[in-house]
């Protein structure tokens, strides 16, 4: 009836006086989709706390050999190979230069991925830079060798630096895993490098 309808707001008001809060209270419905939780664009992320995560990474070797035997080292194919176990293939070295395309093909877990970028910086024997990207991250590798002069003699100070802007919403939710094991990889492959040219190994 209509006045049990009038009635029912006063009801609740002292149930409500009562017992201190509603009887009944809407609550927003849950959505089971990660990203529907998601804002939609990044401004709205941002200024909801979801800030863009990048991770980057420095390491640093001096490795006892001239800065031309090291520069050579990271960019010809063929010398790339003695050093990194999981490379199939690059770019050409007569092919790089400042935003030329630039690819890899590489193994892992027996199958092989062929990723595809760009040069963003080749100075012969000082620095040498390239973007690549994959379905999960974009991925700036970059490499600056400088002289370094020790009691030994004359060596190579090689810095690394690794930048991952995961794209994929799985790549994000694992951020830090993936943190750790690229900048294991990272520093494993410099003390590779570093160990092969220090013993010689290019020569014999």
């Amino acid at each position: 009836p209509a006045s049990e309808q009038l009635d029912a707001p006063k009801s609740q008001a002292r149930l409500q006086r009562k017992f201190g809060s509603p009887l009944f209270r809407l609550r927003p419905r849950k959505q089971n989709s990660l990203t529907s939780e998601l804002p939609s664009n990044k401004e709205e992320r941002n200024h909801a706390g979801f800030v863009e995560s990048v991770m980057k990474h420095e390491e640093e070797v001096i490795i006892y050999r001239n800065r031309s035997t090291v520069f050579s080292h990271l960019t010809e194919p063929e010398k790339l190979h003695r050093w990194l176990d999981d490379l199939v293939s690059a770019t050409p070295t007569a092919e790089l230069s400042p935003q030329a395309p630039y690819r890899q093909v590489i193994r892992i877990g027996g199958s092989e991925t062929r990723l595809e970028g760009r040069v963003l910086d080749f100075s012969k024997d000082e620095k040498f830079s390239f973007m690549i990207s994959t379905a999960a991250s974009k991925i700036t590798v970059s490499f600056e060798l400088e002289l370094h002069v020790s009691a030994q003699g004359a060596a190579t100070r090689l810095k690394s630096t690794e930048e991952i802007i995961p794209i994929s919403l799985i790549s994000k939710l694992l951020t830090p895993l993936l943190h750790r094991l690229t900048r294991r990889k990272q520093a494993a492959d410099l003390n590779r490098l570093k160990v092969f040219l220090d013993q010689g190994a290019d020569i014999t």
